[in-house]
């Protein structure tokens, strides 16, 4: 029976220790999701450092995407500037909405090899996809003047015509002012009575 309590005392600290190895195998995954996402900023201005290396790159793509072949290339913007991010067909299935000016794409984490300048698409600067993680989903952008921004419109029109009139009721002023300064001098320069020629 002693036996037994030693063994059954252990299982706290046992669990407790699993708890603990969980949690850190937890954190060394998502520090290492974190620690290399990479802007676009850090992959143009220093992708020399980058290249041939696996980065996370995070983005909103644009659309529509580009195939050729078994291969499709979606550009992807973040903050900074666009990408261009070569992956399987196969994974375009995941992206839903590419931006246009009617709405925003979706936005993605996708991990792959940078190339400063790959030979196999042209020279330019881009990713090869090993896999794609969906961020956010896109949708269409409301309306620009819906609501209480409706009334700008006429509220500026109406501000607008009111400065117009201020204008030319100050420009009719003006204009008097020259006016009589005008006769005024006509009036000096004109001999008076008694005055001979």
């Amino acid at each position: 029976m002693e036996a037994f309590r030693k063994k059954r005392s252990h299982g706290p600290r046992s669990l407790a220790l699993v708890f603990l190895a969980v949690f850190c195998l937890c954190q060394v995954h998502a520090g290492e999701k974190t620690a290399s996402l990479i802007s676009s900023q850090d992959l143009l201005g220093k992708g020399g450092a980058f290249d041939g290396q696996v980065v996370f790159f995070e983005g909103e793509a644009l659309g529509p995407p580009l195939a050729s072949g078994d291969m499709a290339m979606v550009e992807l913007k973040d903050s900074t500037a666009k990408l261009q991010a070569w992956m399987p067909r196969a994974l375009l299935s995941r992206i839903v909405s590419y931006a246009t000016y009617k709405g925003r794409g979706d936005v993605i984490r996708v991990k792959g090899r940078f190339n400063l300048a790959c030979a196999e698409h042209g020279g330019g600067r881009d990713i090869h996809v090993e896999s794609l993680e969906l961020i956010s989903r896109g949708g269409t952008v409301g309306r620009i003047l819906g609501g209480p921004m409706r009334l700008l419109v006429p509220l500026g029109l109406v501000a607008a015509g009111g400065m117009w009139l201020l204008w030319r009721r100050r420009d009719a002023g003006i204009r008097r002012t020259l006016e009589r300064y005008e006769a005024s001098l006509k009036d000096r320069d004109r001999p008076g009575p008694g005055q001979g020629e």
